[in-house]
């Protein structure tokens, strides 16, 4: 027996792709389970504690939105962490579970909806969860200036309504990691059939919008990228990094903008626009 190795469903669990070694044995039943080159079809196999792994159709957080996230962690280079975390849109929990798998100290979750949230992260006593609850409601004496690191998802609503509240929680040194939605930030007369946004113009003038907005917090943009997924009914989605006590990095929003429409198939001439430069007007598409 080799020193150190964990039995296959016990690792399973340890590394966070299951919540409990019975789930871990159907997936493993249902030959779902695989090393680097082979299946791995039995529970009890002993295997070194870095061994590769890989489940067939499976996501490693409680929703989607949690691979969303740590694209942007890894392209940005984030590290939750120790840190003190907010969820600012949390629903089922996706980032919140993201965040603690990357060792986040805590997390403060905070929805205006009720009962999505997963009951496994409510019981985890990292969690601080607020249901029912506007973040423009949740800045008070104790807890301003608290927030190492904000990430947010929020739907129906532009990201620039809740920079304040986001702001006033953050720590002088703090981070603002958001998902851009175009549908949300454009003008009504840019949103097509359907809530679709199918203009990268509009993508990028969305973007160039809350970069300005968060310059206008003190928060310098650092990073963006596309998301790995689409959102509601295709829509494309970004991430963006804001930081305080840094200066803005040089940010191709529009290079970033062009890569997403070729991936998708979308034909677009990218003009040259920085994070530095202002949104043009909501009429405006590039």
């Amino acid at each position: 027996m080799g020193r150190g190795r964990r039995r296959l469903d016990q690792l399973l669990v340890e590394r966070g792709l299951f919540s409990n070694a019975q789930d871990a044995l159907r997936s493993i039943l249902a030959g779902d389970v695989s090393t680097s080159d082979r299946r791995l079809d039995h529970a009890g196999e002993l295997l070194a504690p870095d061994a590769p792994l890989h489940v067939r159709g499976h996501i490693a957080y409680v929703g989607r939105g949690g691979l969303k996230l740590e694209r942007g962690l890894d392209a940005f280079g984030v590290d939750p962490t120790g840190l003190a975390c907010l969820d600012v849109g949390c629903s089922t929990g996706g980032f919140t579970d993201c965040l603690l798998k990357r060792g986040a100290a805590s997390v403060l979750s905070v929805d205006v909806g009720y009962a999505q949230f997963d009951w496994t992260l409510r019981q985890d006593p990292r969690v601080t969860l607020l249901e029912r609850t506007n973040i423009v409601d949740v800045p008070s004496p104790e807890r301003a200036g608290r927030v190492d690191l904000a990430v947010c998802d929020v739907s129906f609503t532009s990201v620039t309504t809740v920079l304040p509240a986001v702001c006033e929680l953050l720590s002088p040194e703090g981070s603002f990691l958001t998902l851009v939605k175009p549908q949300f930030e454009a003008a009504r007369s840019q949103v097509g059939e359907g809530g679709v946004v199918g203009d990268p113009g509009v993508w990028l003038w969305a973007l160039a919008k809350v970069a300005s907005a968060f310059e206008e917090r003190g928060l310098a943009p650092r990073g963006c990228c596309a998301s790995p997924i689409a959102g509601h009914k295709g829509n494309r989605e970004f991430l963006l990094l804001g930081t305080r006590g840094t200066s803005p990095a040089e940010l191709d929003l529009a290079g970033v903008v062009a890569e997403t429409a070729r991936a998708a198939g979308v034909a677009w001439d990218a003009p040259g626009t920085r994070h530095a430069d202002r949104a043009p007007g909501p009429g405006a598409t590039g």
